[in-house]
């Protein structure tokens, strides 16, 4: 009878809600479910905080259910940083492995090589960083003088002849050697002294110790180049060379540099006293002579200097011999 009476009272007290509910035009469905939701939702927070709070209690860290925000760490600053590499798909890599394989310059620190370097900035920086007096700097024009020694049936005949690459361009032959007083200079690979066609005379004095070129007019036409040679405190053969006329783009007069400074870009020469190289007054090499044989030299000139003064230079130094150093009294 109890449980009777209890479900009328149940079923009295749903009519009476149903019934007020009715009165205020709410539809009874739609609150029931919205408070069963809220219910829902208040067990759920009760059941978080609980959850929470025996998690505290008892040290542990529920991370499936609470989420901490971890705080960032701290950056660089931004000059610093460098950016971080975007992310390429697989075809992106495939399309670009071998570009990156062969331009790869993520080694490379930034304070060493620039990326505005090119080969003409290096190149440039190397050739400010020689010195102007240095063979590598200058570009010369190279030669080379042979002599040649012929007996025929009218006697001994020695024969000079100066050689551009393979191309002959003057040439000269002496009855002696010494106590020579005129040098007759020709064009190519012969001289006929009937024919009176001559490049230049050269002049010889003082046992073949000054050298005097001049005009092909006659051996007193106007004086071109002089040559004088001398023996020096240094125990060196000292040369002295003067341009008559200043055409010339490093003045007028050369002269010899000190032995200990001599250096010939790496060629092979023969070790002679005759080795010199010629500089102007800002030491600025001119002229360098190579003994590479007996009766052989080398001899690199700028260009400016003519060539008739080059096979001078070259005749001039066969010709003269080993100076002495003078007696003191």
């Amino acid at each position: 009878m109890m449980k009777i009476n209890n479900q009328k009272t149940s079923e009295q007290h749903r009519f009476v809600r149903s019934s007020s509910f009715a009165l205020y035009g709410i539809n009874t469905s739609e609150s029931t479910g919205s408070l069963l939701l809220s219910q829902n939702r208040t067990n759920s927070t009760r059941n978080f905080i609980n959850e929470s709070s025996s998690s505290l209690i008892l040290g542990h860290n529920n991370t499936q259910n609470i989420y901490h925000l971890k705080p960032r760490p701290p950056t660089s600053p931004r000059l610093n940083r460098r950016p971080y590499p975007k992310t390429q798909s697989s075809d992106d890599e495939s399309r670009d492995c071998n570009s990156q394989s062969e331009n790869d310059f993520s080694n490379i620190d930034d304070d060493i090589i620039s990326p505005n370097l090119n080969d003409s900035f290096l190149v440039q920086s190397l050739v400010n960083s020689i010195p102007n007096n240095n063979a590598l700097r200058n570009k010369k024009i190279s030669y080379r003088i042979n002599r040649d020694v012929k007996k025929t049936f009218f006697g001994k005949r020695t024969h000079f002849q100066l050689l551009k690459g393979s191309t002959p361009l003057y040439h000269t032959k002496l009855k002696k050697t010494k106590n020579v007083n005129q040098i007759f200079i020709g064009r190519g690979k012969q001289i006929h002294y009937k024919d009176q066609d001559f490049a230049g005379v050269l002049l010889a004095c003082r046992d073949n110790t000054n050298f005097s070129l001049r005009d092909s007019r006659s051996a007193y036409g106007e004086e071109i180049l002089t040559i004088k040679y001398s023996f020096k405190l240094e125990k060196q053969v000292w040369c002295s060379v003067c341009f008559m006329n200043s055409y010339t783009d490093f003045g007028r007069f050369l002269c010899t540099r000190s032995n200990a400074q001599l250096d010939f870009g790496g060629r092979l020469v023969k070790p002679s006293w005759k080795n010199m190289i010629l500089e102007d007054s800002n030491h600025n090499e001119i002229i360098a002579t190579m003994q590479v044989s007996r009766d052989s030299f080398y001899i690199d000139a700028e260009s400016s200097v003519n060539d008739i003064m080059v096979f001078v230079l070259g005749i001039s130094l066969f010709l003269m011999k080993k100076l002495r150093p003078p007696i003191k009294i």
